[in-house]
């Protein structure tokens, strides 16, 4: 629901997220979202949590210093929100005590870019912890302010309008097309499944880090998948198969141990 300022015409969003051949990556992020293009002077704030009184007051405080504000009735509501309405900036009131409260703010991250300030009930300093490193830009301690949660976000929306460094182009023997689902190793033409791709793009996005089983499993099948580290293994090996000179020595799709996985350039095409 649209509170405050009608919502501002917003320019293409879409165009940032793509990744062209040779991989010239564009990070799945906020800054993703080109800050040439956009089109947008009042910034749009998604406001989620269970408590209404509280959401009711978060909404008027917000529309009161001018911003434009969705509001959305539960956490679970927010992922479909995020992706329906694009806010710039998503408030999430939550228990980390409660059953998949967690779980919500690690999907939302996997999902979008978007900034995502976290007011945490019941919570102290190892659950502050918790959620910024799940990918939240702040998480603050309940009661809190109107005033430095402003502050807060103004903070949080200026970080996410730095640009990001000139991306690294792909170079050697593999090419990939986001777009079209293929890679082109030794200039054979290999297409991909709409899961290996998905898989493989998380992984290139976040190239040189070792991301957790859990994280990967949700971004490519969802949080309520009921799928385990035996289906995420075979989609890797079938990745391997695809994009691996030699699958049984990876050098690009690389294991580690009981954590996850990583996507690495090799030195001989850095």
């Amino acid at each position: 629901m649209w509170v405050g300022r009608q919502c501002p015409v917003r320019g293409c969003r879409a165009v940032g997220r793509g990744v062209g051949l040779l991989v010239r990556l564009r990070p799945l992020s906020r800054n993703a979202i080109e800050s040439e293009e956009r089109v947008v002077s009042t910034p749009i704030i998604l406001v989620a949590g269970a408590d209404g009184d509280e959401r009711r007051r978060l909404v008027d405080a917000l529309s009161t210093e001018g911003y434009a504000v969705i509001d959305e009735a539960t956490c679970a509501d927010v992922i479909a929100a995020t992706r329906r309405d694009r806010p710039d900036l998503i408030i999430l009131s939550i228990d980390p005590h409660e059953l998949h409260a967690l779980d919500v703010c690690r999907e939302i991250r996997l999902r979008s870019g978007v900034c995502m300030v976290v007011l945490l009930e019941n919570g102290g300093a190892r659950e502050i912890v918790d959620v910024l490193e799940i990918g939240a830009d702040d998480c603050i301690a309940k009661p809190v302010g109107t005033q430095e949660l402003v502050a807060r976000m103004r903070n949080a929306l200026w970080h996410s309008a730095i640009p990001e460094p000139e991306p690294i182009p792909f170079t050697g023997n593999l090419e990939i097309d986001f777009e079209r689902r293929m890679v082109v190793r030794r200039g054979k033409k290999i297409h991909l499944t709409p899961k290996e791709c998905e898989l493989l793009q998380y992984l290139v996005v976040h190239r040189g880090r070792t991301l957790p089983h859990r994280d990967l499993i949700i971004a490519v099948w969802g949080l309520d998948s009921h799928r385990d580290r035996h289906h995420l293994s075979v989609l890797i090996n079938d990745l391997r198969n695809k994009v691996e000179p030699d699958p049984a020595h990876p050098q690009r799709l690389l294991t580690d141990a009981a954590f996850g996985y990583r996507f690495d350039i090799p030195l001989s095409e850095s």
